[in-house]
């Protein structure tokens, strides 16, 4: 059975005793977007909550999406939340910068392709020809 909770725009309609780590979740926000997932963390500090999307197995990769509390609008719980949580992997730092080395390397080629004073339709040309 669902609760319905009429959020304001006061980061008070969200602290963890509502809405409860591993609640799933549907939100509308102001800006008429609806997200639905599983609430992953709060954090009153900085008026954030983080859902997580897609099924919670071991082997499942999972996105998350960050949401700032002011922007939502209404909130509708979708039955009760997990009893257990798993518990969270640690983060290897190297992997993780080594990763944004290669996202820095690529982002740095493909402006470096951009070509200067050239027609859009010359530039998918040479974008089409790049890729061969």
């Amino acid at each position: 059975m669902s609760q319905r909770h009429e959020g304001e725009k006061s980061s008070n309609t969200l602290v963890p005793e509502n809405w409860p780590i591993g609640q799933r979740i549907r939100i509308s926000t102001t800006l008429g977007e609806e997200l639905e997932g599983e609430i992953y963390c709060f954090d009153s500090l900085t008026s954030t909550v983080v859902l997580q999307d897609g099924e919670d197995t071991p082997t499942t990769r999972k996105s998350y999406r960050i949401l700032n509390t002011n922007f939502v609008a209404k909130t509708l719980l979708l039955g009760p939340a997990k009893a257990e949580l798993r518990p969270v992997r640690s983060v290897d730092l190297a992997k993780v910068r080594a990763k944004e080395a290669t996202a820095l390397a690529e982002a740095q080629k493909e402006i470096e392709r951009i070509g200067v004073g050239v027609t859009a339709e010359a530039q998918r040309i040479f974008n089409a020809l790049a890729k061969t």
